[in-house]
């Protein structure tokens, strides 16, 4: 009984330091709290790598290394490329953080998730901590709703306490991630419960690119899953998704003037809220066939600010809001392809596993793609994907390579046989 007692404790104490973290990392984003939690937020992401170091019995993996040796010669690149224009400050914090994703990723994630007691363990109380902190932001924001209210251009965002819309539509958008990893490797669908509030926060907060990773999110989901299910019942579900795809396309064809949304630069810089004239901006400073492939340095590229904000130059040095443009401004077209393969090993090894049947469940397989394929579409309009300091890197990364490394053992054996 002592002994059933101290498990006990021991786990709940694990799952209010999981949680508390969590919190923090939310909390962080508050605004009037990014500077005064800042070294409080990189020091809860470094305890959450040591946590996940513990809980794996302080043992790595290898089982990933040539996508760890992808992403740290991508960071490797984006050094070398910024050598004869000085090594500053935020490209030491850039490369810092770009490691700590490697290494919790594709070294400590596999070998700390490969037990199920720690997945149960891990994922309920990191969902509550988001869950808390996000809907605390949007109820006191509620109090305020001069300081978290924006209307612009016909877009009415309400974003709580966050420190801008798209802060809040991130919030939302993990904490669906979280409810579906919860919820899945727990086996409680009540932890499902949580996505129309998450959901709601996006919409409420507007945030476009949070709104469209969601989509993508559930779509994957659903279509990964299909994958396994028996032929009959996969054709009533697409057809019942096709008849809902039609149905919102005549509404939005009945409800928009069709003939004048014409994909002019202009039209697209107004829907990308400015960024599209950032973005390109941006790339006209990889100017040289060696600046086209090598890129500008970790912190050369340029960050996306509206020019009402800043006067007709960016300002150098930050994001770019687009993962794929900062890429290809730090690293060039060799560090963003070096990005890709390692993403695109890991979507493929996924989509392997749906296939098989293995002991590692293609459920499991299908939430970690869709978690990936929702990341990617995010990163169109958020540079922090691959960010350690952000939560979603936190989760995304380490739920998606511990998929894929027990896919690998899982099949060792049935390849013997």
């Amino acid at each position: 009984m002592t002994t059933r007692t101290g498990l006990r404790l021991r786990r709940l104490t694990w799952q209010v330091v999981l949680a508390s973290l969590a919190f923090l990392q939310i909390v962080a984003t508050f605004f009037g709290l990014q500077e005064r939690l800042y070294l409080a937020k990189w020091g809860a992401g470094s305890a959450l790598i040591v946590c996940f170091f513990i809980l794996g019995r302080y043992k790595l993996s290898s089982a990933l290394a040539i996508e760890f040796g992808l992403l740290t010669t991508l960071i490797g690149i984006g050094f070398i490329s910024q050598l004869a224009d000085n090594i500053d400050r935020r490209a030491i914090e850039l490369g810092t953080s770009y490691s700590m994703t490697a290494t919790a990723a594709f070294l400590v994630a596999p070998a700390t998730f490969r037990r199920r007691s720690v997945r149960t363990l891990v994922w309920p109380p990191f969902l509550f901590g988001v869950a808390v902190g996000t809907f605390l932001g949007m109820y006191l924001g509620l109090l305020n709703p001069a300081a978290s209210l924006t209307v612009h251009e016909g877009r009415i965002r309400f974003f709580g306490l966050f420190s801008t819309p798209n802060s809040a539509g991130a919030a939302g958008l993990i904490g669906m991630v979280l409810a579906g990893a919860a919820s899945r490797f727990s086996n409680r669908w009540s932890y499902l419960l949580f996505v129309p509030p998450f959901a709601l926060v996006m919409a409420l907060a507007d945030s476009r690119g949070s709104i469209l990773a969601g989509a993508v999110f559930v779509v994957a989901w659903l279509v990964a899953g299909l994958a396994r299910l028996p032929r009959q019942r996969a054709v009533l579900l697409c057809s019942l998704g096709m008849a809902v795809i039609l149905g919102m396309s005549i509404y939005y064809a009945w409800s928009h003037d069709l003939g004048s949304s014409q994909l002019s630069p202009t039209a697209l810089n107004q829907f990308s809220s400015g960024r599209w004239r950032n973005w390109s901006r941006s790339l006209s400073y990889l100017d040289s066939p060696y600046r086209l492939l090598f890129g500008l340095g970790l912190s050369r590229n340029f960050s996306f600010m509206p020019d009402v904000a800043v006067g007709s130059v960016a300002v150098r040095g930050s994001n770019a809001d687009n993962i794929y443009i900062d890429l290809l401004g730090r690293t060039g077209i060799t560090g963003l392809g070096l990005f890709l393969a390692a993403v695109g090993m890991v979507v493929v090894r996924l989509m392997n596993g749906l296939r098989k049947r293995l002991p590692v469940s293609g459920p499991e397989c299908a939430l970690s793609l869709a978690a990936v394929m929702a990341t990617l579409a995010l990163g169109l309009t958020e540079s922090g994907i691959l960010t350690w300091g952000w939560v979603h890197a936190m989760v995304v990364w380490p739920l998606s390579a511990s998929t894929v490394v027990r896919v690998k053992q899982s099949a060792a054996p049935t390849a013997l046989r």
